[in-house]
């Protein structure tokens, strides 16, 4: 019995939410052109909550994350953003969320020492133009930048740091709006 599907879902992207019954879930993922799985897991889903599946690593060596998504509507004139590690080869980085041009070396960061494959919890920003901007612990290289990103109010977004055959990037998903 086939369930739900999600398909052409690129690196850095993502699909949107699919509707999954409650309950033991049996998810893989798989190459596109193949049918060899490189995540097969069994996860439980709450009835009423939103998820998201995360690849991470290598396809060597991937494995996923599963969260339990929070889109309840930021307080009236915020945003919320939410910051993936998902790059293998900087490991844990210290993570800042400034308003754009902002001088990093002014400014602690918005989320100190994220390991590879963690997940902050959502940080309420006013709506404004931001830069999120990934370093190692304790320095002020950023080797990640979102560039500049725009937040409305009631947006919510999760930001993925990734590493790329050439370097990092970052992904910006919307969770919602």
């Amino acid at each position: 019995m086939e369930g739900t599907k999600v398909t052409s879902v690129n690196f850095g992207t993502a699909s949107g939410y699919a509707s999954v019954k409650s309950g033991s879930r049996h998810i893989q993922v798989e190459p596109s052109g193949t049918s060899t799985a490189i995540i097969d897991q069994t996860s439980s889903f709450t009835s009423g909550t939103d998820s998201t599946v995360f690849s991470l690593n290598f396809s060597s060596n991937v494995w996923s994350v599963i969260t339990t998504d929070d889109n309840s509507a930021p307080n009236s004139g915020n945003a919320k953003v939410r910051i993936v590690s998902g790059a293998p080869y900087l490991g844990s980085v210290d993570v800042y969320v400034v308003s754009a041009g902002t001088d990093m070396n002014t400014v602690s960061p918005t989320v100190s020492s994220l390991a590879f494959g963690s997940l902050s919890s959502y940080i309420s920003v006013a709506a404004g133009t931001y830069q999120v901007e990934f370093t190692l612990p304790g320095q002020k290289y950023p080797y990640i930048d979102t560039g500049v990103l725009s937040l409305s109010s009631g947006q919510i977004r999760t930001v993925v740091g990734m590493n790329t055959s050439s370097g990092y990037t970052a992904a910006i998903l919307s969770d919602l709006n």
